[in-house]
């Protein structure tokens, strides 16, 4: 299995946001989708720091936030229907 991942940062100065994105290219079938985000530069510096105090990479820190938040919503109401 081939894994080629490309990461960057960017900060915006003129309307103040951070651009985070990770892609990869990837084949086989465990391939994990990419994602970008834009988000005010006083949070991503804060999650920055969060992310070490865990000891975790900024990655690793979202997939747990990710997973916090589908709990959550699972916990309030029930299992997400996901298409087919």
């Amino acid at each position: 299995m081939y894994y080629n991942y490309y990461s960057y940062e960017y900060y915006n100065p003129i309307v103040k946001l951070s651009t985070v994105a990770i892609m990869s290219s990837t084949k086989g079938e465990n391939a994990l989708p990419a994602l970008t985000i834009r988000y005010d530069d006083l949070e991503h510096r804060k999650l920055k720091v969060i992310a070490a105090y865990k000891g975790l990479s900024l990655n690793a820190l979202m997939m747990e936030l990710f997973k916090e938040c589908i709990t959550k919503w699972e916990s309030e109401h029930g299992p997400v229907q996901l298409p087919d």
